[in-house]
């Protein structure tokens, strides 16, 4: 899966922000099995993409990747839709 290739820096190293659409809810066993930290409700995290904008996103989980990069994860439905959304941060 691609949050794991993420996390172990061996594909996407540049990766910023992502949404993904969950379409088979057994995907969503893959992410839970993932090593991770809940993030209180009120904790905001904001990325910066390639066009220099922002994007913030107040998160659920953190996973991390193995050159301490953070990816904070959150889901959440819109429409008949349940959506993985992950902005990467390096937390100091």
């Amino acid at each position: 899966m691609l949050l794991l290739h993420w996390m172990a820096s061996e594909y996407h190293q540049n990766l910023m922000y992502l949404t993904i659409n969950i379409k088979d809810p057994q995907s969503l066993d893959t992410v839970f099995n993932l090593p991770y930290e809940i993030v209180n409700s009120d904790v905001e995290r904001t990325g910066r993409l390639s066009n220099n904008t922002t994007i913030s996103l107040q998160g659920n989980i953190d996973i991390k990747r193995n050159d301490g990069m953070t990816g904070t994860i959150k889901l959440e439905w819109r429409l008949n839709e349940l959506l993985l959304k992950m902005v990467i941060t390096r937390i100091q």
